[in-house]
């Protein structure tokens, strides 16, 4: 550190015997005593209904954290509990480097025209935060403007909800659209979370626009795999691609889980000024399915190949002498709370997981954040999916239920006939 930072404790101190609060106490003190440049302060609630908190300041830099944003909840489909995981050191570390490096860049949600609420990004809130940024809702269509300190802006589907309470799929308005295309100009970052045209089943031009400023577009029809373990043929395990050197948390061995994901175009780019990085790519057996009223669980004749097929990608585009980088997925439910209902082959029953925490979606995310918001210093604690969050692979592959049931079967029956021989010898 070359700049002083100051950690005050806001209401911890009458805490002390939790264990999230210890370990919160335990941290500080170390990081106060490993750098001369640290030094901590702790003061009491300046009432009883005020939540604890962790204030960090550089200068006139500030970042507050409150206690309840070190831990989150995972469910673990395996055993059906959920587990508590503290995010002490990532969280501390990250908002030291930010407040030390000047960042005070927050990641925006479209919330008004959002087709999910609030409550669905709890998770991403709580990862972005992690990594030492802050993440708000942002009423386009009402405020008109973007702020100034928007890093990242996050476009999901769009819906208009009527009067009545009816809802149907929507477009940005003109002026809306415009907005954006003077953020991209003045290199301002977006993550698209789209979905197949099949599944909006509206127009959108001006979303269409947005994106073909990237140089891609999401095609009609629902990308589909043949699963032999899994009776859902819109759960999509996609390759990851790591040549482009642009992921850290997610590697060729992960496992990515998409659900009835659309298929990304991407156009020629003849000016040279946009530069595309797919990051998930569809493995061999996936196919796209155009009609869908065809609800067959396997591939047939009208089924179209998508082997190789970009469902994730990341784009570059310059504009003078800014540059505005962009992340697309054409599925938009990774990045969310929604539960996705997964079988539980040990129990024999269905168990819902959120899906932002199957398999590897996480870590996705993570270097999703990592790469808009520039935080290739924030460090982030990978967790440890075998304990904390369910993987269809490990719920449903024969060889975890052999190492669970055959083999003991077979050193039993090997140990009885050994016990025969030297009896019968006897």
């Amino acid at each position: 550190l070359d700049k002083d930072v100051k950690i005050i404790l806001v209401g911890l101190e009458e805490y002390k015997d939790n264990t999230l609060v210890n370990n919160v106490m335990q941290l500080v003190d170390e990081f106060d005593k490993s750098s001369d440049k640290i030094t901590t302060e702790i003061y009491e609630k300046e009432s009883s209904e005020d939540n604890p908190y962790i204030l960090f300041e550089c200068g006139d830099i500030t970042r507050k954290v409150w206690l309840n944003e070190l831990y989150q909840y995972k469910y673990d489909s395996l055993y059906a509990q959920e587990e508590e995981l503290y995010m002490i050191e990532p969280m501390i570390t990250n908002s030291i480097i930010g407040i030390v490096n000047e960042s005070t860049d927050k990641v925006y949600i479209c919330m008004d025209k959002s087709v999910y609420g609030e409550k669905y990004y709890t998770t991403f809130v709580s990862i972005a935060s992690t990594l030492g940024v802050d993440t708000y809702g942002l009423n386009l269509s009402g405020d008109m403007k973007i702020p100034d300190d928007c890093k990242c802006l996050v476009i999901t589907p769009l819906v208009y909800v009527a009067d009545d309470g009816t809802t149907t799929m929507t477009d940005f308005s003109d002026e809306e659209r415009n907005l954006i295309v003077e953020y991209i100009n003045n290199g301002g970052n977006i993550l698209f979370l789209q979905e197949s045209k099949s599944l909006i089943g509206v127009e959108t031009p001006n979303l269409d626009y947005l994106m073909n400023m990237f140089g891609v577009s999401i095609s009609e029809g629902i990308v589909c795999q043949d699963n032999e373990k899994e009776d859902r043929i819109s759960y999509v395990y996609p390759n990851v691609d790591t040549n482009n050197g642009l992921i850290k948390y997610v590697n060729n061995e992960s496992r990515i889980c998409l659900f009835d994901s659309g298929m990304i175009e991407l156009t020629d780019n003849e000016g040279g000024d946009i530069k595309q990085y797919p990051i998930l790519i569809a493995n061999a057996n996936s196919y796209i399915r155009t009609n869908l009223s065809n609800t067959k669980q396997y591939r047939t004749e009208d089924d179209i190949d998508a082997s190789e097929a970009v469902l994730g990608v990341y784009v570059e585009k310059k504009v003078g002498d800014n540059t505005s980088k962009a992340i697309i997925y054409s599925n938009s439910v990774i990045a969310t709370n929604t539960p996705v209902s997964i079988k539980d082959n040990i129990r024999n029953k269905n168990v819902a997981v959120e899906a932002i925490l199957l398999d590897d979606n996480s870590e996705l995310i993570v270097d999703t954040i990592r790469i808009l918001m520039d935080k290739n210093d924030a460090i982030y604690s990978v967790k440890n999916k075998y304990n904390y969050v369910p993987s269809g692979n490990i719920l449903t592959d024969n060889i975890a239920l052999k190492v669970m049931f055959v083999i003991p079967m077979i050193i039993l029956i090997v140990g009885y006939v050994v016990w025969r021989h030297r009896k019968n010898k006897k």
